[in-house]
Formats: structure tokens, C-alpha cells, sequence
């Protein structure tokens, strides 16, 4: 039985929590005495959608193993290599696509659907199909103000068939919108498909975008825009909206007869127009000419009242950025200081530089053909040390990072860009890191810069974490980590790299450069005899490679794309399967190669070497396998191997023959006077 004082305890504590149900049977004396709790409601705290998943993300680590989130569906599809990755994420695209046109071109397959939506989402609803009857000026307003262009351009037109007036605002405002989207629909492109559509760089891993996904469309001249500004009065808002419009989009021509428009008429002109009039300066006026140019369009801003913000700063460097050029040119330095000064200028002026802003900066000071590299990015680093940049303030922030690790690359420093990386993790920077090829060269930078310059454990524990599911390395990358391996005696992850090797195809490279990097392995395993190595158990390790190597060899040997006698790596990949199968105890392994070259002697180019030849009869000789051994001494005498003759004396004076292997022995050798019958 519990105590007295221990049931006083656990009353006490119990009182106040029964004290708040007044009309509880469970009421005391004492719950209902003056002493009663008073109930305070808390005030609402206001929750977006995803703040419970951030909270609970907030409880766990990152799991490196874990696939990226666009390949979590189905286990068995996850990719591994670049490719397969963009295949894999475009086809979902496509599919969505196919959706989205059935929805749109057969919405009465819809009328009926089962699925009711609470709340309905207009972007999974089949497109409204519009005629005279249905459209009214309200629904103008309400297609203009969700941003839905190729809407509000149908419902226009139908209404000026109609002979609707249109406010003016309502005008104005759909002007806006079709000159910022230049008449595309603003619907979300998808953007974890952004940069999938890649080229490949000389060293064949992943390389810059494609033009036609960085580059901007033509304006559509004569289009929309133009007619709303040509049919309605030219008021100051009209021009500036055409006036952006056409900045956007690079028509350089147009936009100075605009801007001087806009000047004779005295419009008050907001910030966009004075940024974009200095990011389309002319480049080739020089640097005296176009800081000159600069200033001007700043003096002007400040006559006019009008504040510069971070864009202003941004498309001042971007100006510059194409003037220095070169190291030894009279621009470069003077470029340099005018950037830092500019810096320094918009400091005073309170407004916080962002990365895009730093990345601008970037490439200003440091350029790929430089003799003197500049260090600027370690003292950019030291003034963003710690920082959270997230949430982007211009679209240069998610370059940064890429390229602060390009540099990091060309200046050989990997204590640099592990404080690039530092960066990254920091807060919600990884958000920062730029679409799917900009994450490649990120990482592929990163880890080629601390293989060069760290210790092997360093860089191969960096590797685990990365691939191959953030990064999937390219066949050069695995070049260099073989090398390393050799080097700096990595021989225990050797097989987790072969493992990985095969998993992503030998980093999506072709048959040919597959063989190569083949051979480079077992020359990997030959030079280094797992008998003497520190670690154990690395033997059987090695046995699997050679093993499937020569497997590999046998099941792609009639592949069109590389066909075997076109494959010159086949006899030296066959003389080192041989090397590591027999070094292990595997006769069979290396009887298997022999066979392969037998059968394919006619067809590969090259034959297997006189040591391999040598190393393969010893063997047999000590097994007592007579008939392997004439195998042997027949394939070398067919090759015209000069071991052949040595090898068939060897044969004859340690292994026991029958007659008929004698003759073939006698036949063979026929014309060879150092041969005696026997």
C-alpha cells in the first residue's frame, strides 16, 4: 500500500489537472475552492503548410544513402548514373505532359469525373473552353490578376469581338503581364528538370546547358503588346511596360527608342528601367567610356529621386565583368577597382550585397587564363561566414556556389572548398546550390579538388557521402580515384568503388572507355599482392573483379557498338585476369581466359604475352593437368609465340603423355630444329 505522504503527493499533483472539468463528478472540496487554476487560452500561432515536416526535419540528420527525392517512387528505377537521371526525371515531365494535353484537348472525359476536389485546384482542372457568350470583363480581371497569359489573350480577343469596353487599368494591367511573359503562359516549368538538357565537356562528364534551355525567345513583334500600345493612348505606364518588355528580352534597338520617348515625355521611370539600361550598355565602348556611362545613368537616377536596389549593383558588374578580360589587358585592374568601389558605394547605402552579387564579383577578379590567380573568394568567404542566405534575392545567388567551387578547382585549394562547403550547409543554403547540372559541377569540382590535395580517407570519405545519389561521378573522375587507390594504398575500397562502377555503368561512359578503365583496374590489382597488404581478405575481392572482367568481355564480345576485334584493350585485359586468378589459386579462372582466347584468336587483336603463357603452364604443370598444358604450348605455337617451343620441352620433361599427345607434340614442331622427336 502506498504511504500516506505518497498519496498526498500524487493528489496535489492530480488537483489541478481535474480542477478545469467544473461539472466533473470527480470534484473535491478542494478543486472547487478559491485556489482553482484560471484557464488561459493561448493565442493562435500562425503555421504555413510545411512547418510541422520542417519541425520534424529538423530532429534528424541528412542520409546520403537516400535517393533524391525525384527518384523515390519505385526502388528498383532509382539511377545511378547522369543519364538515367535525366531520363528517368524527363520521362515523368513527359508523362505529366501527356496528362496535361488529354486534360486540355478532351475535357469531356472529365465532366463525370469521380475525383471531387476540396478546395478545387484550378492547375489539375481540364482548360475552359471560352466563347463570346461566356467571357465577361470580370473574368478578364480574374485570368489577368492568377497570372494565366494564354487566358487572358483568348479572353481578350473575344471580348474586343464583342466590342467590350475595357477599363483602362484592366488594359494596362494585361499589358504588363503579356510584355513580362512576352505572350508564353507563366505556367511552373518544372524546375527539377531545369539543366537536364546537357552537352558533353572534353573530359565527358557533365557540361555546360544547352542554348536553347539558357537562352531567351525573340520578342514576338507586332504581337499583343505592340497592338494594346498602338490602339490605346501613350501613357507613361504603357511605355514603360513596353519598354521592360523589350529590355527583357535584349531588343536593344527598341528599347533606346522607347527610353528616348520616355525622356521627351518627362515620365517618372522606376529603378527596373535605369538597371536594365546598365546591364545593355555597350561592352566594346571600353572601360573609361562605359564607367562613364555608368555614372551617367546613376547621376540621372539620383536627379529623379529614384533609389538603385540590389539588381542595380548586379547589373553594374555584370557590365564590367566583360572588360577585364584579360590580366595583362589596361582594363583589368582599373575594371577590379571600379567593382570594389561600386561595392563599397552601395554599402553606404545600406543595401546588403546578396550572393548573386558575389558571384558577379567572382568574375570580375578571377578568370580561367590568368598567370596571377586572384584570391578575392577567401575574402568573400570570411564576410559570408556563418551567414543563412536563404531565401534567394536575385536569380545570380543560386550561381555562387558552383562557381565559387570552380575557382576553388583552378587555384588547386582544397581548404578553400571545404569553407565553400561549410558555406552551403550552413542554415538553408543548400537550397542555393542551382538546378540539376549546376549540383554536378559542383560537386564534381569539389571532389576532384580534395582528391588532388587531401589525404585518400579524406577524399573517399567524401565520396561515400555524395555518390552516388547527389553526384554521379564521370569515368575521368574514376580514373583519377584509381590512381589514387595506388598511391596512397586505398586497396580496402576498392571493391565498394568496382561495386560502384558497375552500378552506374562505368559512369555512364561508353563500351570503349569501359574496357579501358577495366584494364586500368586490374593493372590495379596486379601491382599490388593482397598477401602483403595490411588489410584481410582482399584476395577474394580481387578474384570477383578478374572474374567478372572476363565475363564482361565474354558477353559484349559481338556488341555492335564496339566490336571485339576492334577492342585492343581484350588481350592485355585477358593477360591480367590471368595474372590475379592465378596469383589467388583459381586455375579455372584463368583456364576460362584461355579458352576465351583460343575461341576468339582469329577475331581479337593481340594475343596473350609470353609471361601470361608461362605463369598459365607452371600452373598446370603443378596440378598435374596434361591436358590444359597442350592447350598452352598448341595456342602459343598458333600465335607464333617464341615461348611456345620452351614450354613444349617443359611439358615433356614433367608431365606424363600419351602417345597421340606426343605426335601433336612432334607434328607441331616438325620443322624446329631444337625439337627432338619423341
Amino acid at each position: 500500500m502506498l504511504s500516506c505522504l505518497t498519496m498526498n503527493k500524487l493528489r496535489g499533483a492530480l488537483l489541478p489537472r481535474f480542477s478545469v472539468l467544473r461539472n466533473s463528478s470527480f470534484s473535491s472540496s478542494t478543486a472547487s475552492s478559491s485556489s482553482e487554476p484560471e484557464i488561459i487560452i493561448p493565442d493562435r500561432i500562425p503555421r504555413g503548410p510545411t512547418d510541422i515536416l520542417s519541425a520534424l526535419a529538423g530532429t534528424v540528420g541528412t542520409d546520403p544513402t537516400a535517393p533524391h527525392y525525384r527518384y523515390h517512387d519505385d526502388p528498383w528505377l532509382i539511377p545511378y548514373k547522369n543519364s538515367m537521371k535525366r531520363d528517368y526525371t524527363l520521362s515523368k515531365e513527359a508523362g505529366r505532359n501527356a496528362a496535361r494535353y488529354v486534360l486540355e484537348n478532351h475535357p469531356d472525359l472529365f465532366i463525370h469525373n469521380r475525383i471531387r476536389m476540396e478546395p478545387p485546384i484550378n492547375a489539375f482542372l481540364p482548360k475552359t473552353q471560352y466563347n463570346e457568350s461566356s467571357v465577361t470583363v470580370e473574368l478578364l480581371e480574374n485570368l489577368v490578376g492568377n497570372f494565366q497569359v494564354g487566358d487572358a489573350m483568348e479572353v481578350h480577343s473575344l471580348l474586343v469581338e464583342k466590342g467590350k469596353d475595357l477599363p483602362d487599368s484592366l488594359e494596362q494591367n494585361l499589358m504588363e503581364l503579356i510584355a513580362f511573359h512576352n505572350e508564353e503562359n507563366s505556367e511552373d516549368a518544372l524546375k527539377e528538370s531545369d539543366g537536364m538538357i546537357m552537352v558533353k565537356n572534353k573530359r565527358g562528364d557533365s557540361g555546360e546547358m544547352a542554348d536553347s534551355i539558357a537562352g531567351k525567345t525573340n520578342w514576338k513583334s507586332g504581337g499583343l503588346v505592340d497592338q494594346l500600345f498602338a490602339s490605346g493612348e501613350p501613357t507613361p505606364a504603357r511605355r514603360i511596360a513596353l519598354l521592360l518588355g523589350l529590355a527583357r528580352f535584349n531588343m536593344k534597338d527598341r528599347v533606346d527608342e522607347v527610353y528616348k520617348e520616355c525622356i521627351e515625355h518627362g515620365d517618372d521611370l522606376p529603378v527596373e528601367v535605369f538597371n536594365e539600361l546598365i546591364r545593355n550598355s555597350d561592352p566594346n565602348a571600353g572601360l573609361h567610356e562605359g564607367e562613364k556611362a555608368v555614372r551617367q545613368v546613376l547621376a540621372e537616377m539620383k536627379a529623379k529621386k529614384v533609389g538603385p536596389n540590389l539588381d542595380t549593383i548586379v547589373a553594374i558588374l555584370t557590365y564590367i565583368c566583360p572588360l577585364s578580360k584579360f590580366n595583362k589587358g589596361k582594363d583589368y585592374q582599373p575594371s577590379c577597382s571600379f567593382a570594389l568601389a561600386t561595392m563599397a558605394e552601395f554599402k553606404i547605402l545600406g543595401i546588403e550585397p546578396s550572393l548573386g552579387v558575389y558571384k558577379q564579383l567572382l568574375d570580375v577578379f578571377v578568370k580561367k587564363y590568368h598567370n596571377d590567380k586572384s584570391r578575392i573568394l577567401k575574402d568573400i568567404l570570411v564576410e559570408l561566414k556563418g551567414k543563412n542566405m536563404w531565401p534567394a534575392r536575385h536569380k545570380e545567388d543560386f550561381f555562387f556556389f558552383t562557381r565559387a567551387m570552380s575557382i576553388c578547382q583552378m587555384l588547386n585549394d582544397s581548404d578553400l572548398a571545404f569553407k565553400v562547403h561549410e558555406l552551403l550547409l550552413t542554415g538553408d543554403n543548400q537550397k542555393l546550390v542551382g538546378d540539376w547540372s549546376r549540383t554536378n559541377f559542383y560537386y564534381r569540382d569539389f571532389m576532384n579538388v580534395v582528391l588532388q590535395n587531401e589525404e585518400f580517407s579524406v577524399a573517399i570519405d567524401l565520396y561515400n557521402q555524395v555518390a552516388p545519389h547527389i553526384w554521379s561521378p564521370g569515368i575521368y573522375f574514376y580514373k583519377d580515384l584509381l590512381k589514387e587507390v595506388h598511391n596512397q594504398n586505398g586497396l580496402n575500397h576498392l571493391a565498394k568503388i568496382y561495386s560502384d562502377l558497375r552500378l552506374s555503368d562505368y559512369g555512364g561512359s561508353q563500351l570503349k572507355e569501359s574496357y579501358e578503365i577495366t584494364k586500368m583496374l586490374l593493372e590495379v590489382l596486379v601491382a599490388n599482392d593482397p598477401k602483403k597488404s595490411e588489410y584481410e581478405n582482399l584476395g577474394e575481392a580481387w578474384l570477383d573483379i578478374a572474374k567478372k572482367s572476363i565475363t564482361d568481355l565474354q558477353l559484349k564480345k559481338d556488341t555492335r557498338i564496339f566490336r571485339l576485334n576492334d577492342n585492343t584493350y581484350a588481350s592485355h585485359i585477358c593477360d591480367l585476369v590471368i595474372a590475379v586468378s592465378l596469383r589467388e589459386g583459381c586455375l579455372e579462372t584463368a583456364c576460362k581466359v584461355l579458352d576465351f582466347a583460343i575461341e576468339q584468336r582469329s577475331v581479337m587483336p593481340g594475343n596473350l604475352e609470353e609471361k601470361s603463357l608461362e605463369n598459365l603452364a607452371r600452373n598446370c604443370m603443378e596440378l598435374g593437368e596434361t591436358e590444359r598444358m597442350m592447350q598452352v604450348v598448341i595456342y602459343a605455337a598458333e600465335s607464333g609465340n617464341a615461348v611456345a617451343l620452351k614450354l613444349a620441352h617443359e611439358a615433356v620433361d614433367n608431365l606424363e603423355m600419351n602417345r597421340s599427345q606426343k605426335d601433336l607434340l612432334n607434328k607441331i614442331f616438325l620443322s624446329e630444329t631444337k625439337w627432338t622427336s619423341i
